[in-house]
C-alpha cells in the first residue's frame, strides 16, 4: 500500500511490537523486514512536510516491499516529536529545534533539508518588520506545528505577541487573501506552493526579519542561522531575510539497528528521485546527512554513513 492516507489517529493503536522485532541481516535485500508496517508521521495539507513525506514512501515501499511505510497525516514536527515520544509511530519529520527541546526518545537517520521562516504581509500593510507584528493577528501554522513552535521562540526573542490562529498552510494563505488575518507565518521548505499561491495572487509581500536575525541566532546557536529567501524562489513576493532550522527524518530509538540501516540507504542512494518530487529533495547528499548535531544518528544511520567513506 504505497503513500495511502490512513485515518489521523487509525494506526496509533498497533503499537511498536511488531514493527521493532530484532532483524538478523546485514546486506540490503537480505535484511528481514518487520512484522507490521513502519509509521512515518509528516504534516497538514498543503505542507512540504506531507509531499516530501510521500515521496520517502513511495521510494521504500517499491524497493523494500516486505516492508510497507505509512503514513500519518499529523500538524508537523511538534506533534510528530509528541507520536514519537509516546512510541505511536517509527518514524518522523523533525526540526532540530523541537527535536532537542522535546524529543527525549528520537534519534535521526539523517538531515534532509532547511526548513525555512516565512511571514508574508500585505504590500500595502503598515507591516515594515517582525516587531511590527505586534498584537497584531496572524495565521501562526497548527498549534504542533514546527511553525508555531519557532515562532514563538521568535517572538519570544523579539519581545512581541501577535494574536496567533491556527491554520493549515493552505488555509493560511486563504486566510490572508479574505483580510481573515493581518499575517501568515510558516515554517516550511522553499519552494512552498501555499505561499507561492501568494505571489501569484498579487498584491503580498515577505517581512524581512533583518531586525532580529542575529539576536535570535545568538539565543538559539544549535537551532536556527540565517539564510535568504531569493527574489526568484516566489515571484510576485520579492526577497527577505530570515531564519531556517534543519530537518531531519527522526527514528525511535528502538528501531532495530539493520532496519534503520536500510532505510538510510534507501532515501540517501534514491535522493535524486525524491528531488524531482520536491525541489527540497536536492539537499538530501551523503556529505551534510550525518549533521544532524545536536541529534544523535541513530547506530544503524551512523554506521550507514560511515560505510560510505572512502
Amino acid at each position: 500500500m504505497t503513500g495511502t492516507r490512513l485515518p489521523r489517529r487509525g494506526v496509533l493503536a498497533a503499537g511498536l511490537a511488531g514493527a521493532l522485532l530484532p532483524a538478523l541481516g546485514c546486506e540490503g535485500p537480505q535484511v528481514p523486514a518487520p512484522d507490521s508496517p513502519l509509521r512515518l508521521a509528516t504534516g497538514p495539507e498543503g505542507a512540504v512536510y506531507r509531499e516530501i513525506g510521500q515521496a520517502i514512501a513511495d521510494v521504500v515501499n517499491r524497493e523494500w516491499p516486505q516492508a510497507q511505510l505509512e503514513l500519518l497525516y499529523t500538524d508537523a514536527s511538534w506533534e510528530n516529536i509528541r507520536l514519537l515520544d509516546r512510541g505511536e509511530v517509527e518514524l518522523v519529520l523533525m526540526n532540530i529545534d523541537i527535536a532537542e527541546s522535546e524529543g527525549s526518545g528520537a534519534l535521526a537517520l539523517g538531515r534532509l533539508f532547511e526548513s525555512v521562516f516565512h511571514v508574508v504581509v500585505p504590500a500595502d500593510a503598515a507591516v515594515r518588520s517582525l516587531r511590527d507584528l505586534d498584537g497584531r493577528e496572524i495565521a501562526c501554522g497548527l498549534p504542533l506545528s514546527g511553525s508555531r513552535f519557532m515562532a514563538q521562540a521568535i517572538f519570544e526573542v523579539a519581545g512581541i505577541r501577535p494574536r496567533l490562529r491556527d491554520y493549515s498552510q493552505a488555509a493560511s494563505a486563504t486566510a490572508l487573501m479574505d483580510g481573515e488575518v493581518e499575517a501568515v507565518v510558516s515554517l516550511t521548505g522553499m519552494p512552498t506552493p501555499a505561499l507561492a499561491q501568494l505571489g501569484e495572487h498579487g498584491g503580498f509581500a515577505l517581512l524581512s526579519l533583518a531586525d532580529v536575525v542575529e539576536d535570535v541566532v545568538a539565543a538559539t546557536p544549535m537551532h536556527y542561522m540565517p539564510v535568504t529567501v531569493p527574489v526568484s524562489m516566489y515571484p510576485g513576493l520579492g526577497t527577505a531575510q530570515t531564519l531556517a532550522v534543519p530537518t531531519l527524518l527522526g527514528a525511535d530509538a528502538r528501531l532495530p539497528e539493520e532496519i534503520a540501516w536500510r532505510l538510510t540507504g534507501l532515501v540517501f542512494d534514491h535522493a535524486a528521485e525524491l528531488s524531482q518530487a520536491r525541489p527540497e529533495a536536492g539537499q538530501i547528499n551523503v556529505r551534510t546527512g550525518a549533521a544532524t548535531v545536536p541529534v544523535p544518528l541513530h547506530p544503524g544511520a551512523a554506521r550507514w554513513f560511515r560505510e560510505q567513506k572512502p
